[in-house]
């Protein structure tokens, strides 16, 4: 996991795992689980797109005052 955004959005959602924020919706906690998953195995392009869903993505959880998730604010419209 050399790309710090990468990096740091696994950071993030450890950080938010250990408060118990991955219980808050276990359903949208899986799809940034499945959007790191594949962000590692990607390069390029594509590897960018799926980087920006979960940034954006973790951005908008529910429980994301662990430092460096999303900017304050009200949740996202699913």
């Amino acid at each position: 996991m050399d790309d710090p955004t990468l990096h740091l959005a696994c950071q993030a959602m450890a950080a938010l795992r250990a408060q118990g924020a991955d219980q808050a919706d276990p359903v949208r906690w899986a799809y940034l689980d499945a959007l790191a998953r594949r962000a590692s195995d990607l390069s390029g392009a594509v590897r960018e797109a799926v980087l920006q869903r979960l940034v954006t993505a973790l951005a908008a959880y529910p429980g994301r005052q662990a430092p460096g998730v999303g900017a304050g604010g009200p949740p996202a419209a699913p």
